[in-house]
């Protein structure tokens, strides 16, 4: 957990990275990665390390500025979705795998790397075919709902395949990820006759991936936890029924300024600067009138600051 806001790496590793917000975050994976070092030697020690698999993956990434937004969470562009799996143990070809792989692909490959067979709903396939040199083709989908379900705007939803990827939005877009890996130049336009081919196989994933358990929607918390993961960057409050309806939303894109000051005006009211959270939802509320969840924020701060 330590990679995640706010970056305070302690000293020595700190000082070894720039005084920015890239530094700080790298000298955070830096300390995450001492620490696996420290577990993998004490395994070499007593022993271990020799007949023990060891897989490393990261849930997410951080956008730390790319396309305005400054952790993780709204957007699903690589810098957020494009995370690192490493497997080492008994069995393992040396080898780096460039085709894209998944995060659901994990666990089935560590099972077949233990002999174990994977329960049958188990939605990823073993990798074993890649890195024994074969081609194995996936197809990677992504979605967040956190801008729907707190803020009221659209979803998104994406399917790629290592080159292409497609994000639904109510501007869909379309990028080259062989030869723009930073999701600059939306092709949405200039390839528009691709898009309902990328739409179907979307539809397809979605389908084939739901799962008859899966949550409907947030739970709610207690005011304080609340406010503290929302401060992190995790949940947005309370979900309200208008949410929960189906009709045209708001492109995240065009919210992303708004998302942010109310992002601000968490940490601020996390900090005790009051009056500054105030003012900033009530910017975000001049700005768009109908998100649900800046009332609830208003409605918070005031609160906190006695003034019912």
């Amino acid at each position: 957990y330590d990679p995640h806001t706010p970056y305070d790496a302690p000293e020595p590793v700190r000082s070894r990275f720039p005084p920015t917000a890239i530094g700080a975050y790298d000298a955070e994976i830096a300390t995450a990665d001492a620490l696996v070092g420290r577990l993998l030697d004490s395994l070499d020690v007593s022993g271990r390390l020799a007949e023990t698999l060891v897989v490393v993956v990261g849930d997410h990434g951080e956008m730390l500025g790319e396309h305005g937004e400054q952790t993780h969470g709204f957007f699903i562009y690589n810098a957020a979705v494009h995370i690192p799996p490493l497997i080492s143990g008994p069995g393992v070809p040396s080898r780096e795998i460039p085709e894209q792989v998944r995060i659901v692909d994990v666990m089935p490959t560590a099972l077949a790397l233990l002999g174990v067979p994977s329960p049958k709903d188990v939605q990823g396939v073993s990798l074993l075919p890649l890195a024994n040199g074969k081609a194995l083709p996936l197809l990677a989908h992504s979605e967040s709902w956190y801008p729907r379900y707190h803020y009221g705007w659209s979803e998104l939803q994406s399917v790629q395949d290592g080159r292409s990827k497609y994000i639904k939005a109510p501007r869909p877009e379309l990028y080259d990820l062989s030869q723009d890996p930073g999701e600059q130049k939306d092709l949405s336009q200039q390839d528009a006759a691709r898009l309902p081919v990328l739409e179907r196989a979307l539809a397809d994933v979605s389908v084939r991936y739901k799962s008859a358990n899966a949550a409907k929607g947030p739970k709610a918390v207690d005011a304080e936890t609340e406010e503290r993961l929302a401060a992190l960057g995790y949940v947005g409050g309370s979900v309200s029924a208008q949410n929960l309806e189906d009709r045209p939303r708001g492109d995240p894109k065009d919210k992303i300024a708004l998302y942010n000051l109310m992002k601000l005006a968490g940490t601020d009211s996390v900090e005790n600067r009051l009056d500054d959270a105030i003012a900033k939802v009530k910017q975000a509320l001049s700005a768009d009138p109908e998100i649900v969840e800046a009332y609830m924020l208003l409605g918070n701060f005031l609160k906190k600051a006695r003034r019912a």
